[in-house]
């Protein structure tokens, strides 16, 4: 009788028993995890700095490779070929940042001023125009426009001709024409009698953009005049003609192409310069010059060869690090529960021992204990409604109450005897509390210890039924076989048990 009910494993049990120390596996998981991050860290800090040259150790391994005058002449190769990219590079920042180059020779705007400037002093008229336009006047004028590009960007699209008498100048005709119209008026005062012309242009994308040109060119040309009348000079200006034309797109197009001819030379020549003197280089020679290419990132990229690793190397091996260190973990917690003498789920109780579980009663018993029980409430753990040890009691045991008298109602009796193997002082008191509620209900019922205690072996005797009260990861799988041996021997019904979860080791 006793082997009537061999032990078995339960899979339901066991993932049940793994899912409540999912904390043991989580800390392992971690701890492994932080492990193996540390050691795929050392292991390939090291493993570079023993393969990987630095960029000076495989320039000189490159050159020993070569004769001597042979290397002296792929290095200086390559510094015409280095010199030819610098400024190619500037020509390209230029592109970048040029104004005009930015405008659309479809849509845009260009004027021309024509002013007469006259002097009592000679060479104070070419002195006017040399020094009206500065690094200040540039940075106004980019202020006052609708983008407000940067201050060198917009050089280009404002050119003042040197001022100079009419007769060496290049002027149109009908500039000519206003010109003489200027000489044929009586010369202002303080003047030496000569009329000098000085021609302003203006392009911008907008008429409102050269408008805001011409406005601080105009307030420029006050405060020069203004200047010169502090040291004596008499400079006199009037604007004496304006052309506003509108896309003139042929123009603008040359003027682009004229400023980037230079970088298209310089392209030709590079192209030209590695067609002749490095594609015909042996593999050898072209390998050193290449080398001398990277010359630039190679401080940098031997530095991190030897000291940075890989985070993908890192993310792997912590990876592995957590499967493994998880693994382990519930390896160990099923082997644990496999070879483990103690109660740890109720699956056990069914399966093992065929005894159904009638109510579940948590014992606490310290406040911290009973958090922790309504914690366990919370989530599902247990029936009860109540966090305090009594309320548990009394709320579990009216469903106990109505198990055992439908169980009752089949025979004569309501004795029934609880039978417990934990000595803990929560434990009895817990019991000791639901055998009083259990006699208020007019249901006879003693609990005790029968294995070990002769007067709890005799209430048991005497008894018409018996509870097994277990409790959860403290009972032991013997103790339960015992007293399910002695409820056999002396033929009293063992009707189930209940489970006490301790709050406390849970």
């Amino acid at each position: 009788m006793g082997n009537e009910h061999e032990e078995v494993i339960d899979t339901k049990s066991g993932f049940a028993y793994l899912l409540v120390k999912w904390r043991v596996i989580l800390l392992a998981a971690l701890v492994m995890g932080l492990l193996g991050g540390v050691f795929g860290y050392v292991k390939k800090a090291a493993k570079p700095a023993e393969t990987v040259l630095s960029y000076e150790e495989r320039v000189e391994k490159s050159r020993k490779a070569l004769p001597e005058d042979t290397a002296l002449y792929i290095e200086q190769l390559y510094g015409q070929y280095s010199e030819y990219g610098k400024i190619l590079s500037d020509w390209n920042r230029y592109i970048e940042n040029s104004a005009m180059q930015k405008l659309d020779p479809r849509s845009y705007v260009k004027r021309d001023l024509l002013y007469s400037v006259m002097s009592n002093t000679p060479n104070a008229v070419s002195a006017f125009s040399s020094s009206l336009l500065g690094r200040e006047e540039f940075e106004k004028i980019a202020k006052a426009m609708a983008d407000q590009p940067s201050a060198d960007s917009i050089m280009e699209l404002v050119e003042v001709s040197d001022a100079a008498t009419v007769n060496q100048t290049g002027l149109s005709p009908a500039q000519q024409r206003v010109s003489d119209n200027v000489i044929a008026e009586p010369s202002g005062e303080g003047t030496d009698g000569s009329c000098n012309m000085m021609n302003i242009r203006f392009f911008a994308a907008s008429e409102e953009d050269v408008d805001a040109m011409q406005s601080v060119i105009e307030a420029r040309i006050l405060e020069r005049q203004s200047e010169l009348e502090k040291s004596a000079v008499h400079v006199t200006v009037r604007k004496v003609d304006e052309t506003t034309s509108v896309n003139d797109t042929k123009w603008l197009l040359n003027m682009q192409q004229t400023a980037i001819t230079p970088m298209i030379t310089m392209q030709n020549n590079r192209n030209n310069f590695i067609k002749n003197a490095v594609d015909v280089l042996s593999d050898k020679e072209a390998a050193y010059f290449a080398l001398l290419g990277a010359e630039d990132t190679a401080s940098a990229t031997s530095t991190a060869a030897k000291t940075k690793v890989s985070t993908k190397d890192v993310i792997k091996f912590a990876a592995v690090g957590v499967a493994a260190g998880a693994l382990l973990a519930i390896a160990w917690l099923l082997l644990v529960f496999v070879f483990s003498d103690t109660i740890i789920t109720e699956e056990q109780l069914k399966d093992n021992f065929a005894l159904p579980v009638l109510q579940r009663f948590i014992v606490a018993g310290s406040e911290k204990s009973l958090a922790k029980a309504d914690a366990l409430k919370k989530k599902g753990l247990s029936t009860l409604g109540g966090v305090d040890a009594a309320d548990s009691v009394e709320h579990g045991g009216k469903v106990l109450v109505y198990e055992l008298q439908r169980r009752f109602a089949k025979s004569s009796g309501k004795n029934v005897f609880l039978a417990y193997d934990c000595d803990r002082t929560e434990i009895r008191e817990t019991v000791d509390r639901l055998v009083e509620f259990l006699k208020g209900q007019g249901i006879t019922a003693s609990a005790g210890m029968p294995i070990t205690n002769e007067m709890d072996f005799q209430d048991l005797l005497n008894s018409e039924a018996v509870l097994v009260a277990t409790t959860l990861n403290t009972s032991s799988a013997g103790a339960i076989k015992n007293i399910k041996g002695i409820c056999q021997r002396n033929q009293i019904p063992l009707i189930g048990c209940i489970t006490l979860i301790d709050a406390a080791k849970y």
